[in-house]
C-alpha cells in the first residue's frame, strides 16, 4: 500500500484491483485497503473463482482475456506486480504479450509447499526490473538468468506499513473490528498449500483443536484465493461456529487491522508469509505449521505438522512474547527507494538477454 500511495502521488499511475479484493466471499477487501483519494485512479477487473476444476479453464481464460483488453485500453510504461498469486501470473503473461515492461516485487523467495513457488519464478522470467528483500533473493533471481544490474535489494514495502502506522490499542482494535476479542488471543492465518504433505484443512483443524485446549481465544482470518481455499474456508468457519466461546472467524481484517492484530496477539500460528515477514517486526512470536513456507529465508525455527508438535510449539512460543525484533529497528523509505529506481531505469529495454552465472 505505501508503494501505491507513492506512485499515485508522484505521477501518472493506474491501480488495477482484481482477485480477492473484489470477491465478496473473501471479504471484498477493496474498500478496506485503499484510501478514498485513490478511487479516482482505480480500475477493476473481476477474475472469477477458479476453485471448481470443471470451470477453471474457462475462468482463467476469461481473466487473461480481460487483462489483455485492459492493457490495450491505454498506454503503459510499466506494470508493478507484487508476489505470486495466480492472477498476478496471468497479468504478467498479458503484459508480456502486450509489450508492457514488468516491475516485480518479492521475487527470488522460496516457499516449497505452495504453488506460489512456481508462479513467483515464472513472473521473474517475465519481468524487467526486480525489487527483492535480501541478498539471497537477489542471488536466486540472478541464477534464473536475470541481469544483476536489473535486480535491486530494496527491502519489502511492507516494512513501510509497519514503520509508518501506529498500531491500535486493544480497545481501538476491538472498536474498529466491531467484535469482542479477548485480550489473550492467538491469531490464526492459514492458506491452502497444494504441495504440503498434510492437507491444509487437516492442519487447520489440528491448530484450532490444540488452541482450544489452551487459555487462548483464536482469532481466525480467511484464506487467500489459491486452489483449495473453499475447503479450507469451510473447515475454519465450521470449527468457529461450533466453538464460539473459544474462536471467531473474520474473512479479512485488512492490512491495518491485521498488523495491529499481530502486534496484540500472544502468538500467531499458521502458514502465512506474514508470520515470517511481519510478525517478528512487531514482537509477535510465531508457530509455522506445514510445508507452505519451507525454504523461506528469515525462518530459523521448527516447522510442525502434528497435533503434539503444534501444542508444544505454541507453549514454547508463548514464553518468548516480547523478545522479538521491534519496529524501532525499521527505517522506512522502501517505497520511495523503489519509485526512484524505477524512474532512473525508465529506459530499460523490453528485450532481455539471459545472464549466465560464471
Amino acid at each position: 500500500m505505501p508503494l501505491i500511495e507513492v506512485l499515485v502521488q508522484n505521477g501518472s499511475c493506474r491501480v488495477l484491483v482484481t482477485g480477492s479484493h473484489l470477491n465478496s466471499e473473501q471479504g471484498a477487501t477493496y474498500g478496506k485497503e485503499f484510501p478514498a483519494y485513490i478511487d479516482q485512479v482505480v480500475d477493476k477487473v473481476e477474475t472469477g473463482n477458479w476453485q471448481k476444476q470443471s470451470e477453471r479453464s474457462a475462468v482463467l481464460g476469461e481473466a487473461l482475456e480481460k487483462f489483455l483488453d485492459y492493457l490495450a485500453s491505454s498506454s503503459f510504461d510499466f506494470a508493478v506486480i507484487l508476489g505470486d498469486r495466480i492472477e498476478a501470473l496471468l497479468f504478467a503473461v498479458a503484459c508480456s504479450i502486450s509489450g508492457v515492461r514488468i516491475v516485480h516485487l518479492h521475487g527470488g523467495e522460496v516457499t516449497e509447499g505452495a504453488l506460489d513457488e512456481l508462479h513467483r519464478h515464472a513472473i521473474t522470467k517475465l519481468s524487467h526490473l526486480h525489487f527483492v528483500i535480501g541478498e539471497h533473493e537477489k542471488l536466486r533471481v540472478v541464477q534464473l538468468g536475470e541481469d544483476p544490474q536489473r535486480v535491486f535489494v530494496s527491502g519489502s514495502p511492507r516494512e513501510d506499513a509497519i514503520f509508518q502506522r501506529a498500531h491500535l490499542s486493544h480497545e481501538e482494535f476491538v472498536g474498529a473490528l466491531g467484535l469482542e476479542v479477548p485480550r489473550e488471543f492467538a491469531l490464526v492465518s492459514m492458506h491452502p498449500a497444494a504441495l504440503d504433505d498434510v492437507p491444509s484443512p487437516v492442519l487447520a483443524r489440528d491448530i484450532l483443536r490444540e488452541l482450544s485446549n489452551l487459555p487462548l481465544f483464536s482469532l481466525v482470518t480467511g484464506p487467500n484465493s489459491d486452489l483449495g481455499s473453499d475447503d479450507l474456508r469451510s473447515t475454519l468457519k465450521e470449527f468457529c461456529s461450533q466453538n464460539p466461546e473459544k474462536s471467531m472467524y473474520v474473512e479479512s481484517l485488512g492490512s491495518v487491522l491485521y498488523l495491529s492484530a499481530l502486534a496484540l496477539a500472544q502468538v500467531a500460528i499458521g502458514n502465512s508469509s506474514s508470520l515470517i515477514l511481519e510478525a517478528p517486526k512487531v514482537g509477535c512470536p510465531t508457530v509455522l505449521v506445514g510445508r507452505r513456507q519451507l525454504g523461506r529465508d528469515g525462518w530459523h525455527g521448527p516447522i510442525v505438522q502434528t497435533p503434539e508438535g503444534i501444542r508444544s510449539a505454541v507453549i514454547r512460543a508463548l514464553g518468548t512474547r516480547g523478545q522479538m525484533i521491534f519496529r524501532s529497528e525499521l527505517s522506512g523509505g522502501v517505497a520511495e527507494t523503489i519509485h526512484s529506481l524505477i524512474l532512473s531505469n525508465r529506459d530499460v529495454p523490453f528485450a532481455k538477454r539471459f545472464h549466465h552465472v560464471e
